[in-house]
């Protein structure tokens, strides 16, 4: 997810991966306003799994490099006022079976950051889901995937 602070802007990506780290799918999208760097960090991540569940993926590992997600999923007594969106996404998680949801450091997700700035760096608004992953980060995609292995 990428957000910024003046407009309010945020974008968000998801990338799926094998078990070996190859690329299936990647996607973008864009939202208008959002009040809070946590608020856009849930949103993200409720449109990622709902993006799963409407893909009919299951045995999911969710990864996140951020730490508003952490603290509102660990700590919803702090953040009160995410907690419908909590909820949301708890429900959804519950319908696509085996998932787990994992904190890892922020070169591991580099990709799908990078896809995610794009939105707000690039002015690319336009959201879109495709195969595969993207060309222009080609590199940046070989090299999280032997990191991974």
């Amino acid at each position: 997810m990428a957000w910024s602070n003046t407009s309010g802007h945020s974008g968000a990506s998801w990338i799926t991966r094998d078990a070996q780290g190859l690329a299936l799918h990647h996607s973008r999208r864009a939202y208008p306003s959002t009040s809070s760097k946590r608020e856009a960090d849930l949103q993200s991540l409720f449109w990622a799994v709902e993006s799963m569940w409407n893909m009919r993926q299951r045995n999911v590992i969710f990864e996140t490099s951020s730490l508003e997600v952490r603290e509102a999923i660990l700590r919803p007594d702090l953040f009160p006022e995410l907690e419908l969106q909590r909820q949301n996404i708890f429900c959804l998680l519950n319908l696509i079976g085996s998932w787990s949801l994992e904190h890892v450091s922020a070169p591991r997700n580099l990709v799908a950051q990078l896809i995610a700035d794009s939105v707000i760096l690039g002015s690319r608004s336009q959201s879109y889901i495709s195969v595969g992953g993207p060309a222009w980060l080609r590199h940046s995609l070989d090299q999280e995937r032997r990191n991974s292995a």
